[in-house]
């Protein structure tokens, strides 16, 4: 009987691991605060800025980003390989999807680049599918 106890610990231990592995989503993102945040600047409260987040080197800058609600932000792939910018956490997307236009993932080919507006307050994680640990998050303020 013990036995039994024992294997169901341990296929219960390796299917939580395995779901952790799977659904626990970006570690990007996470630190992000919006003291660490790179921040845009306005003339006004009432201008709109844009903002520019670039993928190179398998990572995004910046990976931290503060700005205003309906700021327009320009994703920029500057790599050589396709990237899928999603929400968090991975591989759901549930998270907000501004981030990535309303689709599931929004891809970028190499040198190709897209605008998406973001108005939601509070902070959007993101991360690129194809390299979940390669990610950042948006705040709204």
């Amino acid at each position: 009987m013990a036995r039994w106890v024992v294997i169901a610990i341990v296929v219960i231990v390796v299917f939580g691991l395995g779901g952790l592995f799977l659904f626990g989503g970006s570690s990007q993102g996470k630190s992000c605060t919006a003291d660490s945040a790179e921040k845009t600047a306005t003339a006004s409260a009432e201008v709109t800025v844009a903002a520019t987040i670039e993928y190179k080197d398998g990572g995004f800058s910046p990976e931290c980003l503060q700005i205003s609600p309906g700021t327009t932000v320009t994703w920029v792939n500057q790599s050589d390989k396709d990237i899928q910018i999603g929400a968090d956490p991975h591989p759901a997307h549930s998270g907000n999807k501004e981030v990535s236009n309303g689709e599931y993932v929004l891809t970028l080919d190499p040198g190709e680049e897209a605008t998406v507006n973001v108005d939601k307050v509070g902070k959007s994680a993101y991360h690129n599918h194809l390299n979940s640990s390669a990610g950042g998050a948006i705040i709204v303020e």
